[in-house]
């Protein structure tokens, strides 16, 4: 897991948190409340259909192909794609993504190459 996050500061005190190895292993980004802004997925290395997903909860209370995610976001082959939420979706204990080529809770299989996700948040 490759990941790191920016801090934006004042006045909005946002953060930018970046996983550089998206794939079907879950990562758990940060674990508070947060309020999710927006996400860009970096799906331009693989020549399939990518679903990001993510969940309200930290890594160990999570089983890719079995969890529901909450969300999941599909990023077309090659491609990047952002996502934006104008008023904001919370997430009250922890914001963990994982990556798969199957959408809705069904899939275990990652993408061939790793996919970037960038997620804003304040």
């Amino acid at each position: 897991m490759a990941t790191y996050s920016l801090t934006l500061g004042t006045p909005s005190s946002s953060a930018v948190y970046v996983n550089t190895d998206t794939d079907e292993t879950e990562d758990t980004l940060v674990e508070a409340s947060k309020v999710v802004q927006a996400i860009e997925i970096d799906n331009t290395a693989n020549s399939a259909v990518t679903y990001v997903k993510m969940a309200n909860a930290t890594a160990a209370n999570i089983v890719p192909g079995t969890t529901d995610p909450g969300w999941v976001f599909m990023a077309p082959a090659q491609s990047l794609i952002s996502y934006m939420f104008p008023l904001g979706t919370t997430m009250n204990v922890a914001l963990t993504v994982w990556a798969v080529t199957t959408a809705g809770t069904d899939g275990t299989t990652g993408p061939t190459s790793a996919v970037t996700v960038r997620i804003l948040v304040q």
